[in-house]
């Protein structure tokens, strides 16, 4: 057979659990701290750059990290601790003012931040949800007086003249299936009031009459009155008798003029009618003493009389008896209002105005605690009466209620409905103060204020934990239980209806997902213009017809039951959210996706060629749609992060390529992404390190040592000893470092570590510091797959790998670009492994980061091995750079049989 050649394309295919015989060329076995890209090839990732330390070192099983992109001067990496402990750095490390407020430490607290921790950030507030606290609510004190047992009445207009007439009454039931009613009347005869003026002796002014108070009672079958809803003090269901009018006559003859008086009766009546402790100075303009008889003058007109009638008939009214074996007491509480005079009628139990009646034209209007139609509320109310509009008869959802406020009546909440959320186990805020400090608090949301528990419900995430935090469409999302909860369109503190008059597009939403099975919802990613919910077992899609989301056309529909974890929320990567879940004791990443050609969203499995590759325990995922890269972090391996690499042509996916980066000693506890660096908070020791990773390709951006803990130290010269004590913020007994001098290209021995982590070498180098870095040199390894001979199929689909017989390597040319050096290491069974290094050895005078030796071309390898018994594995144990770009191999092969 003739010598044979063939080539590895590229080496960004990342690692696959296939079968060898099946796996694409550019797969791999294993690919451990090396970034694939679909530009460059194959290249050492980039260190993590040492920027700052958590002042916190108590250690939980993770930290949450969360990111703020205020604009493009102020970005922020944001840190929330186990003990309760949120802090902030700027991108390159710098530690942040922040203070506590109230118990907002408290709600924080949670030994695993990773798992149980949401944020969101909006404008200058970062919002957080802690999903193991239990959200609280309580009801205000209502002061106002109880629905029912007030009542107020009014004369829109006098002509002069007439008789009015006023019925109040009580229910009581008399628990024989009868009620019996109460009932107080009064009359007012206002026939001397003129509406004009004129001036009259006050020795002529008849004060004398007598007000005559009736009370008698009726009683009524329970059956055939009709019921009215709500109850009175002993539990007596409200009935209509508005239009009830008594056979009884009244008794008339009370009359009296509301002008001034020289004399002491005409004092004291006008005394009645002021306000509450003292004369109404309004129109009680001269008051004379007992001995005067000058003239006066009289200044009767409609506004008069209609405070004079009022106030007459709610004192007639005022007094205390017995009904059904119990007290009743009305009070007046009527007061003068630059506006009008509305009698306001107070009682110890519920009550209500049967009729209030006056001359042709005088338009009585009276209004107790409920009426049917706002229309039927009178012009005016008593101030602060509160007034239940029933709607639907027995339909307590469609009832709201109103209270006079002054010049109008306006809706307000029920009796004992002003549902207040308890903000210390509400989602808490980490403010950026104006000084650009931050504070983190509880933040203020708003109470119910309209309608009742039954026309305006609390939200659906009181009594539950909340599992996720979301902005969609101008609305802030909860997740609780089996329910969607959305603020008030472009108000996201209120989760209550500001109206219940009528259902309005921008109301809160809150709906229940009951597809059968129970499914408690933890994430809801928004993609365009759908919003995608997961729950732990399937994904439901919330859409509107026209795209916007209201009460009105909420919709939901399950569109998928795939398993995702419940501790880690889905990241969104344009119009993609990629999701993992544990499946026996590894982790499945799945993306989900929107078809541009008829907007379904439709989902894949990332990890379908590796599913025993990432270990369970997920905890954090981080990614860029510009770099397309993400990062899995999982507690089943706490030292690596799991990356995803991949390229898109349309949408055509070019590149999906799994693998690893290890931080050695390190223990990852979180991460998270911002613009091109990826933040990770790593424990060392009993301390904790916020390091970041450049993802960008790597000929892109200035080269630079590739060293973990990468940090420039401080130096302190001693010249007794001739040694420069070099300070670094971490503890370098935990790891092992090297010090590098940039100027030279060459290590720096150091002499010994301090007991706190700190180096000492030899000689002054403090005139050089800003050259000098100290960090930790990693391996790159990359396994190869077996090479096998590939031959086009038959029907042109692309190619098949050949089996059959022997294939015998003799050598790889690696192709390599903008490359220092790196190792290829062969091994076989029974051999010893073989090292071929390309390039010169770091350390050499011309090996200088910033102006290293780059070379191109080719890197020969003797094999000399049968292709399944050659494990070939390229390596990189240098701080430099190495840049793969194909391999060629050569050998023969000797099949066994002849292909048709």
């Amino acid at each position: 057979m003739p010598y044979l050649s063939d080539s590895i394309p590229s080496l960004t295919g990342g690692v696959t659990q296939q079968v060898p015989e099946l796996r694409i060329p550019s797969a791999a076995e294993s690919v451990t701290n090396a970034y694939l890209s679909a530009v460059h090839g194959l290249n050492k990732r980039r260190g993590a750059e040492h920027i700052g330390n958590l002042t916190s070192n108590t250690l939980g099983t993770s930290t949450f990290v969360h990111t703020i992109d205020r604009d493009a001067a102020e970005k922020y990496i944001v840190t929330a601790n186990s003990d309760g402990s949120v802090e902030v750095f700027d991108l390159n490390g710098t530690a942040q003012t922040v203070t506590t407020q109230g118990n907002a430490a408290t709600y924080m607290t949670t030994t695993d931040p990773a798992a149980n921790l949401r944020a969101m950030t909006v404008g200058d507030y970062t919002f957080f949800v802690n999903r193991t606290k239990t959200v609280l609510a309580s009801t205000a004190a209502d002061t106002r007086p109880a629905i029912g047992r007030s009542a107020s009445f009014a004369i829109a207009n006098h002509t002069g003249g007439g008789k009015y007439t006023l019925v109040v009454a009580t229910d009581v039931d008399n628990g024989d299936g009868t009620i019996t009613t109460y009932y107080r009347s009064a009359s007012r005869d206002a026939n001397n009031v003129a509406n004009n003026s004129s001036t009259t002796s006050a020795g002529a002014r008849s004060t004398s009459g007598t007000t005559t108070v009736e009370q008698y009672s009726t009683t009524t079958s329970v059956a055939t009155r009709t019921s009215r809803t709500g109850a009175n003090s002993s539990g007596v269901g409200h009935y209509d008798v508005d239009h009830y009018s008594p056979s009884t006559a009244w008794t008339a003859g009370y009359s009296r003029y509301p002008e001034t008086y020289t004399s002491t009766t005409a004092s004291s009546d006008v005394t009645t009618i002021g306000p509450s402790g003292g004369v109404d100075t309004s129109y009680n303009t001269t008051v004379g003493s007992a001995t005067d008889t000058t003239t006066g003058t009289t200044t009767t007109n409609t506004n008069e009389a209609i405070r004079d009638a009022i106030v007459a008939l709610a004192n007639a009214v005022s007094t205390t008896t017995t009904v059904g074996g119990e007290t009743w007491t009305i009070t007046n509480n009527t007061k003068s209002h630059s506006h009008d005079v509305v009698g306001e009628l107070a009682a110890n139990r519920e009550f209500y105005i049967v009729s209030f009646n006056g001359p042709a034209g005088s338009n009585c209007t009276h209004v107790s605690g409920v009426v049917n139609d706002f229309e039927d509320l009178p012009q005016h109310g008593a101030e602060g009466q509160l007034v239940r509009v029933s709607g639907q008869k027995d339909l307590a959802a469609d009832d709201y209620f109103v209270e006079w406020k002054g010049t109008s009546w306006g809706e307000t909440f029920g009796p004992d409905a002003q549902e207040q959320l308890d903000a210390d186990t509400m989602p808490q805020v980490l403010r950026r103060n104006s000084d650009g400090t931050f504070t983190l608090l509880a933040y203020t949301w708003d109470d119910r204020l309209a309608g009742s528990a039954d026309s305006n419900e609390s939200p659906a995430f009181i009594g539950r934990e909340i599992n996720d935090i979301f902005m969609f469409q101008g609305r802030m999302g909860l997740l609780s239980g089996e329910s969607v909860s959305m603020s008030e369109s472009q108000s996201i503190s209120n989760f209550y209806r500001t109206t219940c008059i009528q259902l309005e597009p921008d109301e809160r939403i809150d709906v229940d997902l009951n597809f059968g099975r129970v499914n408690v919802l933890y994430a809801a990613t928004p993609i365009r213009d759908q919003l995608l919910v997961h729950s732990d077992k399937g994904q439901f899609l919330l859409f509107s017809p026209n795209n916007v989301l209201s009460p009105q056309t909420i919709s939901a529909s399950q569109i998928a039951d795939y398993k995702v974890s419940t501790a880690v929320k889905p990241v969104i990567l344009g119009d993609t959210a990629m999701a993992v879940a544990d499946i026996g004791t590894y982790t499945q990443v799945r993306e989900f996706y929107l078809r541009l050609a008829d907007g379904r969203i439709l989902a894949n499995d990332l990890t379908v060629a590796v599913p025993q590759y990432i270990p369970a325990g997920a905890r954090s995922i981080a990614a860029s749609r510009d770099h397309k890269f993400s990062a899995i972090y999982t507690t089943g391996a706490s030292n690596c992060l799991y990356i995803y690499k991949y390229e898109m042509a349309g949408e055509t996916k070019v590149q999906s390529a799994w693998s690893k980066w290890e931080l050695g000693d390190g223990t990852v506890e979180g991460m998270a992404m911002f613009d091109d660096h990826l933040f990770i908070v790593a424990a060392l020791g009993s301390e904790r390190e916020l390091l970041r990773i450049d993802i960008r390709d790597q000929n892109e951006v200035e080269d630079q040592l590739l060293l973990d803990y990468a940090v420039t130290p401080t130096g302190s010269y001693y010249s007794a000893q001739d040694e420069t004590l070099l300070n670094i913020p971490y503890d370098a007994n935990l790891l092992t470092v090297e010090v590098w001098d940039l100027s030279s290209g060459y290590t720096i021995p150091y002499d010994r570590i301090t007991s706190g982590g700190n180096l000492y070498v030899s000689g002054d180098v403090t005139a050089n510091i800003a050259n000098i870095v100290v960090g930790v040199v990693y391996d790159m390894e990359v396994t190869l797959s077996t090479i096998y001979r590939r031959v086009p199929k038959k029907d042109g689909t692309g190619d098949q790998v050949m089996t059959d017989g022997r294939l015998q390597l003799q050598h790889i040319n690696v192709a390599y670009a903008d490359s220092v050096t790196f190792d290829v290491d062969v091994a076989s069974r029974g051999r010893s492994t073989r090292s071929y290094q390309a390039g010169p050895r770091a350390g050499f005078v011309d090996v200088i980061s910033g102006a290293a030796d780059y070379d191109s071309g080719y890197h020969k390898v003797p094999i000399m091995l049968r292709n399944d018994n050659a494990t070939i594995t390229i390596k990189n144990s240098t701080p430099f750079r190495s840049n793969i770009l194909h391999i060629d191999w050569f050998g023969d092969h000797q099949p066994r049989a002849r292909r048709l």
